[in-house]
């Protein structure tokens, strides 16, 4: 009973093992079935046979604890035998590494205790009673940094500092630790910019002035960190996030915004995008599974359900649906059309609370909510309120002194495939690409800045390639100061319907 009674041990503190079971034997050995488990500070209990074959087993049991998933794996036994062993993850190893046993402290560990994490009190004091802490294990040292070293937080840990009497000695170690969180009760006041990550003062606004109420409000905001999720209202689950058509270079530029404005995205494109300026555009992802603008990334999604599994790690989610028919699914707070075809494909102002449109084609009131004028000069960005945004002259905007003469497009009908890749540097009368055997020559010097997938087939005629004549100073990095002007004309048209519904109640 020796494995029972150790494991039911480790179950009552919440802490993870590995059960290693021993499923048959082909061969000779000392048994056929068994069982052990591998204890998360190492110690291993039972047997499954012993020799090689167990010490191999308890090895890997390790490597499987700290990884946190099981495994099926076979062990030779003697010169001939086989033995077929299952190590099962028991546990999950959540941990929230409490500082301070007070009144707090007491109230959050028993919280954490009951929704099964293990617990880790850190203090420098003694602790009369350690009832009402649930099992919780004690590192009590003077030294407050000692304990706090003792009780090795990792990245699965959460550290909690229930007093901030000793922010000044935990907050360097907490920091440089792997915990996933760090918070502590008190005011900002109290600490200097140092530590922008910290959560102070730690929990969400529940109300409530009582230790009971605060612990609440603690382990709701950690359990929220450790799921990464939102922490609002179910209610408003949708009410952050944005729906856009499109994913070329300007919708990509409205998304990062957006995205860094604290709103999820998700974009809807074709099955093959036909976008040149590929590197700052989400477009990416339908070709490659993913893509990665700065910092941001974005993910390729096979329906909604997995677009929101997207959306709730942090990422950008990019689904092909062509004529939007997800959207309903999504219930998108705003759907902001972005195709830049300078007509309307489709989208409908009843499609979503907030319908935004991108350039001409659009009557703000009649097919979208607003429009933002995509044209350059003085107006570009700004929200229209009513009418429609300046027609499309189809000349390309003036860089270095070219202007239409920056655009290459296929000399006829066939299969593109490109001779240069994005940021190269070209000279005039340079392949660049071949349409079928005819070759697209560079019209100018300059930095490749945009350039079609290969392997499309392509009209005479078609956008294939941009040349911008700035050379090696040309960004092809980061969204266009275009695409962020009109990002900026789209967060201001949705901030100011939040704005005035909020005060409508």
């Amino acid at each position: 009973m020796m494995l029972f009674e150790a494991l039911a041990i480790e179950e009552s503190y919440n802490r993870p093992f590995a059960l290693i079971t021993l499923l048959g034997l082909k061969g000779q050995g000392p048994r056929e079935k068994g069982r052990m488990a591998v204890l998360s500070w190492g110690a291993a209990v039972g047997t499954i046979g012993g020799g090689e074959m167990e010490r191999e087993a308890v090895e890997d049991a390790k490597r499987c604890l700290e990884e946190k998933v099981g495994k099926r794996a076979f062990y030779r036994v003697g010169k001939e035998g086989e033995a077929e062993v299952n190590i099962d993850i028991i546990g999950d190893g959540r941990r929230a590494v409490i500082v301070g046993g007070g009144h707090l402290g007491r109230a959050i560990s028993h919280l954490f205790w009951t929704m099964g994490w293990m617990v880790s009190i850190v203090d420098s004091r003694p602790i009369d009673s350690k009832e009402g802490f649930g099992k919780a294990e004690f590192y009590i040292d003077s030294d407050i940094r000692r304990a706090f070293e003792r009780a090795r937080a990792d990245k699965r840990s959460a550290v909690v500092i229930a007093t901030p009497s000793f922010g000044e000695e935990i907050l360097p170690l907490a920091a440089s630790s792997p915990a996933f969180y760090v918070g502590m009760a008190g005011s900002r006041r109290r600490v200097d910019r140092r530590y922008p990550t910290l959560r102070l003062p730690m929990g969400l606004d529940l109300g409530g002035e009582d230790p009971d109420s605060c612990a609440l409000s603690v382990v709701s905001e950690v359990v929220a960190e450790y799921n990464k999720r939102s922490a609002l209202p179910l209610s408003r689950y949708r009410e952050r996030l944005v729906a856009i058509r499109g994913a070329g270079d300007l919708a990509s530029g409205v998304a990062v915004r957006l995205k860094r404005s604290g709103f999820d995205v998700v974009m809807l494109e074709v099955e093959k995008p036909t976008v040149i300026r590929r590197s700052v555009s989400f477009a990416s992802a339908c070709f490659d599974g993913s893509a990665k603008i700065e910092e941001i990334e974005a993910s390729l999604a096979d329906g909604p359900a997995e677009a929101m599994k997207i959306v709730d790690s942090g990422r950008i989610a990019i689904l092909v649906d062509e004529s939007a028919e997800m959207v309903k699914e999504l219930n998108p707070l705003v759907l902001v059309d972005a195709i830049l075809a300078k007509k309307n494909l489709g989208t409908r102002i009843d499609m979503a609370e907030l319908v935004i449109a991108l350039g001409p084609g659009f009557a703000a009131g009649r097919d979208a909510d607003r429009v933002i004028e995509t044209k350059r000069g003085h107006s570009l960005g700004r929200v229209i309120c009513s009418g429609s945004a300046i027609e499309n002259t189809g000349v390309p905007g003036i860089i270095g002194g070219y202007g239409i003469e920056r655009v290459l497009r296929s000399p006829g009908e066939g299969v593109f495939n490109s001779r240069v890749a994005i940021g190269d540097i070209v000279r005039k009368g340079d392949i660049i690409a071949l349409v079928g055997d005819k070759p697209i020559l560079a019209s100018i010097d300059g930095m490749v800045r945009g350039l079609l997938h290969d392997g499309l087939y392509v009209t005479e005629g078609f956008k294939v390639a941009d040349i911008d004549p700035r050379g090696e100073k040309a960004d092809f990095t980061t969204p266009s100061d275009k695409a962020m002007a009109i990002a900026g004309g789209v967060l201001e048209a949705i901030m100011a319907f939040l704005s005035h519904r909020a005060a409508r109640g």
